[in-house]
């Protein structure tokens, strides 16, 4: 049943594809910040944002914070901020309630901050693109505060699991659950799922009583052998290259000009092998190549899938 899961992963055809949207490639230090750090609060002020920043220097800049949500961006805090050296806690502008919608939804916010600084002279900027997780426990404190001191509430919308790699929802298209195998398939934000151009994709793969499956399937390398195995002998234009290997993981790429007749496609993934588990986490880009920065933005979003499977 394995060796079936991957073949329908790499013989997933596209018949038309559409261009992708300008991405953010999260960015977590910088000259001028080492750290920083997004809370959302609910009081009788209203909604805003808690901002920590860890500065490297004392210094005065422009600051400007701004949520980047698929083709949308709603500023946060556009202001001239003192910088100490170290620890410091700025709070937002009180924001409109439709900013916070996502804390009437039922699954994990996932969401993305442009911070960019500017010095005086506004000739120097630095960035950062912050990643912000909210899960349920802290959704559900945040919509206690909002019916508690603003009379604010909603009734709690269903959304399906999604990702947020880019300031795109990557919202989920495909599961499958069949003899301890477990397949999810996500793409971007706007696009069609038949015809985009990128897809991510998640296969777990349970382990059972049955030690020789279980260390067949522990080994990296072999697995990914037999995953490479069908391409490499029946696709024009293969090609493949492990990246880097550790303990538990296995980083790697391959690409084909055409299988069977389809469209070109390139892959870049990463396989875990977990307590439980092993998972292959596999971003698939259909053309010969990965531009850097998709390629950059899939290497940090395959490096933060969790450990614990």
């Amino acid at each position: 049943m394995r060796k079936k899961i991957i073949f329908t992963m790499y013989t997933f055809v596209i018949l038309t594809t559409s261009g992708i949207r300008a991405q953010l490639k999260p960015i977590l230090v910088n000259e001028i910040i080492s750290d920083a750090y997004l809370t959302p609060l609910i009081n009788e002020k209203g909604f805003y944002w808690n901002i920590r920043i860890k500065s490297k220097v004392e210094k005065q800049f422009f600051l400007k914070n701004t949520e980047i949500r698929n083709n949308e961006t709603y500023q946060i805090l556009n202001s001239k901020v003192n910088l100490k050296l170290g620890e410091n806690n700025l709070e937002s502008e009180i924001l409109d309630i439709k900013q916070f919608n996502w804390i009437f939804e039922d699954t994990d916010a996932q969401l993305l901050f442009s911070l960019t600084l500017e010095n005086e002279q506004k000739k120097n900027s630095y960035i950062l693109n912050i990643p912000v997780i909210i899960q349920q426990t802290e959704l559900s404190d945040l919509r206690k505060s909002s019916a508690l001191f603003l009379n604010v509430e909603e009734k709690i919308r269903p959304i399906n699991v999604y990702y947020n790699f880019d300031g795109r929802r990557w919202s989920i298209v495909n599961h499958r659950n069949e003899n301890n195998n477990i397949f999810y398939e996500f793409y971007p934000f706007p696009s069609i799922p038949q015809y985009s151009i990128e897809l991510f994709q998640v296969f777990r793969y349970m382990y059972i009583e049955n030690e020789k499956f279980n260390n067949a399937i522990k080994d990296k390398k072999l697995f990914f052998q037999q995953l490479i195995s069908q391409p490499k002998s029946t696709c024009k234009g293969f090609k493949s290259k492990i990246l880097r290997e550790d303990k538990e993981n296995l980083y790697f790429e391959y690409s084909v000009e055409s299988c069977n007749g389809s469209k070109p496609a390139s892959y870049f993934g990463r396989y875990l092998v977990s307590k439980k588990s092993t998972v292959l986490f596999i971003f698939i880009y259909f053309e010969t190549e990965i531009p850097k920065l998709q390629k950059e933005i899939y290497q940090i979003g395959l490096e933060k899938q969790s450990n614990n499977y």
